[in-house]
């Protein structure tokens, strides 16, 4: 089945990309050279590049060398300028259906654009892509010369776009969620700094030294208190003690005592906090689980840590943390903490109470991993490699299963605590009908069975499959280290 699976995503791949065929096409527009549409401020001696035409043969998609010439020529240019912007157009001219000549008209867009994205032109110079087939006539006649013509993609110019307004991702592909306001992220991490964890109660686990004033064969050294909530008091018997502040346990032990003594002076004396903790995994010399004490902060798990984790390259002390990508999850919620901000620049805002139950991870700078969860035969994290796609990181998860649901599928790019969501569709992609969505490093894709709801939907489902992909990442390390 796992080899049907992948077979059949990847002939329709190849089928939809090798549909060649066009319409009969259309007049030639009376300008064949297509000018630069210029926004916002101009400034006289900036050197614009021009718009292009590639023309393609009867029932093709491929690039000819001509093509090729007039697309390095384009990325000379595109490189010494990042303001330049495309928009890229496909035509068709052959006889045949409507579908079929729109696939035909995408997939020489598709060709196009990937060679474009394989000379490292970056996707976010890519504004929009469409073909349109026949829709949108180029040559009216029905003569060999202007089908010739209507076979063709369009490269228009924009120039000074802001980056905020046009990207290839804004436009041709669905967002979900945008990351955050610097102004919304401040809001949630002064509340957080408020809401701070209340005063300590007694909890099961907890070990406590207990002194009697004048009675000190009574004392009891690390005593537990155990899982039903009571600490055992000689004389008395069990109290239960769980639940109650300090100085509260200390007043009810003290009056079970007055039973056999006169006005007994109790004192507890915490030894070890076991109740609350927080665990820290990654890249730091101890990882573990940590007491969460009074005044715990943020910063405090790496120093109770011992620190980042550190490695020798080429005679160099390197840092083996990634504090981009580390993050803060409290029950199903990652917190708006940002690792870098924290550690690397000190902003104290960054540094929020601790709370129970708290779990930090900081992956390794050393691996460049992308991950995949949900309706595939082999969820896990894969290594990135350059122009890594969608439907490529599918293949190696052994293809998707029956009940996964292609049409929407979630890409988290960026911190967990606020990322960007893009929900793509994998059948436009494999039908030809949308470029193939180019993955970055780190990025978390997510296959869902049914509709896949908002962002906070996602993250409930998608947070115990994290916790095991830490883990299995953490073992692969230990193994591959010994």
């Amino acid at each position: 089945m796992k080899l049907i699976n992948i077979l059949y995503l990847n002939s329709l791949i190849v089928l939809a990309l090798s549909m060649n065929g066009c319409l009969t096409h259309p007049s030639p527009k009376p300008q064949e050279n297509i000018k630069p549409i210029v926004y916002g401020k101009v400034v006289d001696e900036k050197k614009y590049i021009s718009g292009e035409v590639l023309y393609f043969e009867h029932n093709s998609y491929e690039l000819s060398k001509e093509v090729k010439t007039k697309l390095d020529a384009m990325i000379k240019l595109l490189v010494q300028d990042s303001k330049v912007k495309l928009n890229v157009t496909g035509h068709a001219s052959e006889k045949g259906s409507i579908n079929y000549n729109i696939t035909l008209s995408k997939s020489r867009v598709a060709a196009v654009v990937n060679y474009l994205l394989s000379k490292k032109i970056s996707q976010t110079s890519i504004v929009k892509t469409q073909g349109v087939g026949k829709k949108e006539p180029v040559c009216i006649e029905n003569t060999r010369e202007c089908h010739k013509i209507s076979r063709r993609v369009e490269i228009e110019t924009i120039y000074g776009v802001a980056e905020e307004s046009y990207n290839v991702v804004d436009t041709d592909i669905k967002m979900l969620r945008k990351s955050k306001s610097d102004k919304q992220i401040k809001a949630e991490l002064l509340h957080l700094q408020k809401n701070r964890q209340g005063t300590y109660t007694i909890g099961s686990g907890d070990k406590f030294d207990l002194f009697i004033y004048g009675e000190l064969e009574l004392s009891i050294k690390n005593g537990v208190v155990k899982p039903d909530g009571t600490y055992t008091v000689s004389m008395v018997g069990d109290v239960r003690i769980s639940g109650l502040t300090i100085n509260e346990a200390m007043k009810k032990i003290s009056s079970h005592l007055k039973k056999y003594m006169i006005e007994p002076i109790v004192t507890l004396v915490p030894s070890e906090f076991r109740s609350k903790n927080y665990t820290i995994l990654g890249k730091v010399l101890r990882p573990g689980n940590y007491p969460v004490e009074e005044n715990s902060k943020v910063l405090d798990t790496i120093a109770d840590a011992e620190g980042l984790s550190i490695g020798i390259f080429k005679d160099n002390t390197i840092e083996l943390a990634d504090l981009e990508h580390a993050f803060i999850r409290r029950g199903t919620k990652v917190l708006p903490v940002n690792f870098v901000e924290l550690v690397r620049k000190g902003n104290p805002l960054h540094n929020i109470p601790l709370q129970d139950k708290d779990y930090i991870y900081i992956p390794s700078a050393l691996n460049t991993e992308v991950y995949i969860l949900g309706e595939v035969e082999l969820p896990g994290y894969f290594g990135y490699k350059e122009h890594m796609t969608l439907s490529q990181l599918i293949s190696y998860a052994e293809g998707f299963k029956e009940t996964a649901n292609i049409e929407e599928i979630a890409i988290i790019r960026g911190r967990l605590d606020d990322p960007s969501v893009y929900v793509v569709n994998l059948e436009d992609i494999i039908e030809g009908e949308s470029i193939d969505f180019l993955l970055k490093p780190y990025d978390m894709v997510f296959i869902p069975k049914s509709k896949l709801g908002d962002w906070n939907t996602i993250l409930n489902l998608i947070t115990p499959s994290i916790s095991g992909l830490t883990s299995a990442y953490i073992l692969n390390q230990l193994v591959g280290a010994n």
